[in-house]
């Protein structure tokens, strides 16, 4: 009979220290409960109940070892994104109850927080020192409104120049140039597009200038192909600057030739009034070269 006390409390110690060593690190209170389960099994000839005590402890902690585990492995997926934690490697025993608490709550502060860094990330790329000034706040899920604010301001701006630039190609177009190229360019990056296209607006003035004056050019009698050939390329292409000075010197040819035609065709007119030979009388002075040629030829 002593011999099957002493065996039966023996087990009930070892079924204790179980409990402490295996519940205890996880859940203080269980392991608690789980010892004054044991303590209360005093039926020496009863040893069921202390073994069913004894695998509902082992089950548990295997349970609980698993939940351990499985939030261990969420935690590292979420350090692998870059979400930073104050305690490194696995989950501490102790601390599965809170966490297991509080994962729904922390996993929705991830989830906004990965799609803020994804958002800063794409900044980071176009726009680093203006970037950088938010950086400290990535994987930090405490300023995660910070990196909210700090990402949203830069989207704002983004989109402001992103529209600036794309006013800015509107105007280009509806004056005749062709500027489609550059709409991709506002969208990747409209900082860079905008410090870009201030260079460039100079030219594109000149473009249209010179477009304009080819327009207003007297082609009626001759040289429409190529007037018509050079304001293409001008519309379409993203000429250098020697282009630029040869097209406007060929409107300075144009203009002196025409000039020059226009006051020969004068003078003939003068000549005919002079000699009594104008059948009629006209205002020549809107007729373009080859009106004026037929007036004279009648």
């Amino acid at each position: 009979v002593l011999e099957r006390w002493q065996a039966f409390h023996g087990e009930k110690e070892h079924v204790r220290l179980r409990a402490v060593q295996l519940i205890q690190p996880f859940d203080s209170a269980l392991a608690i409960e789980l010892e004054a389960q044991c303590h209360a099994l005093q039926d020496v000839s009863d040893a069921t109940a202390l073994e069913a005590l004894s695998e509902e402890i082992h089950g548990l902690a295997q349970t609980l070892e698993q939940r351990r585990m499985a939030l261990s492995d969420i935690i590292e997926a979420w350090r692998e994104k870059g979400i930073l934690f104050p305690h490194e490697g696995e989950l501490h025993p102790n601390d599965l109850m809170q966490w297991e608490a509080n994962h729904d709550e922390v996993a929705q502060v991830v989830e906004r927080h990965l799609s803020l860094k994804e958002r800063w990330e794409r900044f980071a790329r176009y726009w680093p020192s203006r970037a950088n000034a938010s950086k400290s706040s990535i994987g930090h899920l405490e300023q995660t409104d910070r990196l909210r604010d700090a990402v949203d301001e830069m989207d704002a701006l983004w989109k402001k120049l992103e529209l600036d630039g794309l006013e800015l190609l509107q105007t280009y177009e509806h004056a005749g140039l062709d500027v489609s190229e550059w709409r991709q360019q506002v969208f990747d990056d409209p900082m860079n597009a905008m410090e870009r296209m201030t260079v460039e607006r100079q030219r594109w003035d000149t473009r249209i200038e010179l477009i304009t004056k080819m327009s207003d050019l007297d082609i009626s009698f001759s040289g429409e192909e190529e007037v018509l050939l050079r304001q293409q390329l001008l519309a379409v292409e993203e000429v250098a600057d020697d282009v630029l000075v040869e097209m406007q010197s060929f409107i300075d040819r144009i203009a002196r030739r025409n000039e020059r035609h226009r006051v020969m065709l004068e003078d003939e007119l003068a000549a005919m009034r002079r000699s009594g030979t104008l059948e009629r009388e006209l205002n020549t002075s809107n007729m373009n070269l080859s009106e004026l040629e037929r007036h004279i030829a009648r």
